[in-house]
């Protein structure tokens, strides 16, 4: 699911996300995401580029981690979905 995390200028933390993100993955997505954001997740954005399949569950995931994100004072972007994806 998260293949690569890095940082960019500005201390924005970027995780590529690939493959199916459905019902089977979305939680643990979560969860992955929750622990890698505790603390310093100010500036986090989704590269979206690899994935290939989403669905309800997946855009949950994406709400709740924005919703701690924001409650931290920071900031979730997303980019790069594929146009089947978006």
């Amino acid at each position: 699911m998260l293949s690569d995390i890095r940082t960019r200028g500005g201390g924005v933390r970027i995780f590529a996300v690939k493959g199916r993100i459905t019902s089977e993955g979305a939680g643990s997505f979560r969860e992955e995401m929750m622990k890698n954001i505790e603390g310093d997740g100010k500036k986090v954005a989704f590269d979206l580029g690899g994935v290939t399949a989403v669905d309800g569950n997946f855009a949950g995931a994406l709400i709740t981690i924005a919703r701690r994100i924001k409650e931290g004072g920071g900031e979730m972007k997303l980019f790069g979905p594929q146009k089947r994806v978006a």
